[in-house]
């Protein structure tokens, strides 16, 4: 438990002690990354689910479905 604390400890003191145009880096660094977490959540992975179907049961059984299908299509191996 000492590691992780002296790990902590160096960090930490390590920001505290960072120039102001440092901690304004970091702060545009982490303001960039949740826009683009956000951005990406809900522009690239819209929720399919929640939209297609009503209920829960419903969304059980297709999701039940895509699971348990084959596809056909990849069934036979071409040479």
């Amino acid at each position: 438990m000492n590691l992780f604390k002296r790990i902590f400890r160096f960090y930490y003191e390590g920001f505290l002690n960072m120039p102001k145009w440092g901690k304004q880096a970091w702060a545009i660094i982490i303001v960039k990354g949740i826009l683009i977490f956000v951005l990406v959540r809900f522009i690239f992975f819209p929720n399919f689910l929640n939209k297609n179907f009503e209920t829960d049961e419903e969304r059980g059984e297709y999701v039940l479905e895509q699971l348990t299908n084959k596809n056909t299509d990849n069934d036979t191996i071409k040479h």
